[in-house]
């Protein structure tokens, strides 16, 4: 009996919503999926946690390293930083802390010049925070065209997720390489890095897109 009421409900649903079907449909084998199937597709959510992951990783190295540059340079955001620098440096008692900024140490001043090893570590966090939401909506429309693919068997899954996998990977690789490149100043190494990130997200996104394409036309 309630799998006849679930057969008359579905079926005086409105036929005029494909893509909320098609939608709908994704999100529940995304969200239901079993990571430990044999099928190609979790393949490609594995490599989607170690990518991002890598990515993370490397972000947070970064903001440290602007966090290791200022103590390095004694150069400080907000005067809070400098006195607190300053009482450790000092006795290490907060009652020791002072207002005057040439004791507590440099407080950087809006458009003032920082240290140069300091404005490097802040551009590089900078291009990563840049870059990063690039690759997470690259990777993410990746993931539903699959989707959509697999429900409508528009295309080969598997050569998808391969393709996909390897512009991911591939993608990290030179993110990696790009920031040794700016950390080390080497050029145009690090711009030659720059560019092929670019065009590696470029071909993800049109691959996604060929793949969308493809399973909407199937599915008329």
């Amino acid at each position: 009996r309630h799998a006849r009421e679930v057969d008359e409900h579905s079926s005086s649903a409105p036929t005029s919503l494909p893509t909320f079907v098609i939608l709908r449909d994704s999100i529940v084998i995304i969200l239901t999926y079993n990571m430990g199937s044999e099928d190609t597709t979790s393949k490609l959510y594995i490599v989607l946690v170690w990518c991002f992951a890598a990515l993370m990783v490397k972000l947070m190295a970064l903001a440290f390293n602007i966090g290791f540059q200022r103590s390095r340079s004694n150069t400080y955001a907000t005067p809070e930083d400098a006195r607190l620098a300053a009482a450790r440096k000092g006795t290490g008692e907060y009652a020791s802390l002072t207002h005057d900024n040439e004791a507590a140490g440099t407080v950087q001043q809006a458009g003032g010049e920082e240290p140069p090893e300091l404005a490097r570590a802040i551009r590089m966090h900078n291009n990563d925070l840049e870059n990063a939401p690039l690759f997470i909506g690259a990777a993410m429309c990746f993931v539903f065209a699959v989707s959509v693919a697999n429900v409508q068997e528009a295309v080969s899954v598997t050569a998808s997720l391969w393709v996909g996998a390897v512009l991911l990977c591939a993608y990290v690789f030179l993110r990696y390489v790009y920031t040794f490149c700016y950390y080390m100043e080497l050029q145009p190494w690090r711009s030659l890095c720059f560019l092929g990130g670019q065009l590696l997200l470029a071909g993800l996104m049109g691959y996604s897109l060929v793949i969308s394409l493809i399973a909407a036309s199937s599915s008329d």
